[in-house]
């Protein structure tokens, strides 16, 4: 990831309930993996829309373990509803 990648993911502001960073914490992810998910989905445009509840889900494509988010871009940042990942290859 070069440098400008790196800031530019770092400015995506998360905006969490205490119910969900509880639950990401029990997953072990961080705020970081789901900065870099989320900013590959706005960037690259990969992601799914979710019609009627106004979400987003993506998963990061590049790196292990996978990592997939549920969020709505607000104008204060990214409300995460869910995130999990898995370490899993498919052969």
């Amino acid at each position: 990831m070069s440098s400008q990648e790196i800031g530019s993911y770092k400015s995506i502001k998360l905006i969490k309930s205490k119910k969900v960073n509880e639950l990401i914490e029990q997953r072990y992810l961080t705020d970081e993996d789901l900065q870099i998910v989320i900013h590959n989905a706005e960037t690259t445009g990969y992601k799914l829309y979710q019609e009627g509840n106004n979400r987003f889900l993506t998963r990061s494509a590049k790196y292990l373990p996978v990592i997939y988010a549920e969020y709505t871009p607000t104008d204060d940042g990214y409300e995460v509803h869910s995130a999990y990942g898995h370490r899993s290859i498919i052969i």
